[in-house]
């Protein structure tokens, strides 16, 4: 069953609906926060508030107009913008750091590193490559969750390879 005939089934009271949609995108949109807010705690929380919006306002997401997943990461966008500004501090690697080193599919040094070459990024350049490289978002549902036209994501995408090749031809 699609994400969209889920959220249908959502409007119409089905709960186990509502529970299939979480566990299907809990992870990712976890770690989209952990990678915006790189604070473990905050991407909980965040993660947390996202689900309940999307249970709030499930009726407000039109079927016809987009992907759940482009609605599902904008609402994500926005939350971790609000959480930040809450929180203005918070630390640059810190429980993000820990949370790589459980990742299996990596090697822990290499994940590391990238993490912190990641986190050289200027934001705008950070969010696009995390989207659609990290989280399979197309360069259009990328650009409807930022607000910015498709050529300036994928703009922002080769000008974040950029500077990570030049991070890595300096090392």
């Amino acid at each position: 069953m699609t994400d969209e005939q889920l959220a249908q089934q959502i409007t119409e009271g089905n709960r186990e609906a509502f529970h299939e949609l979480y566990e299907r995108h809990k992870k990712g949109i976890y770690n989209f926060a952990l990678r915006f807010l790189l604070d473990k705690n905050l991407a909980e929380d965040a993660a947390h508030n996202v689900f309940l919006l999307v249970f709030e306002h499930i009726y407000q997401f039109d079927f016809r107009k987009g992907k759940f997943t482009t609605w599902l990461y904008s609402i994500t966008y926005h939350e971790c913008c609000k959480m930040r500004k809450r929180n203005k501090k918070f630390s640059r690697l810190g429980d993000g750091e820990e949370e790589i080193k459980n990742e299996s599919n990596y090697d822990y040094n290499d994940a590391i590193d990238l993490e912190r070459a990641m986190l050289r990024l200027p934001e705008i350049y950070r969010l696009p490559i995390v989207m659609t490289k990290l989280h399979g978002l197309t360069s259009a549902e990328c650009a409807s969750t930022l607000g910015i036209s498709e050529t300036n994501v994928k703009q922002r995408v080769f000008r974040a390879f950029k500077i990570l090749k030049e991070y890595y031809n300096i090392r």
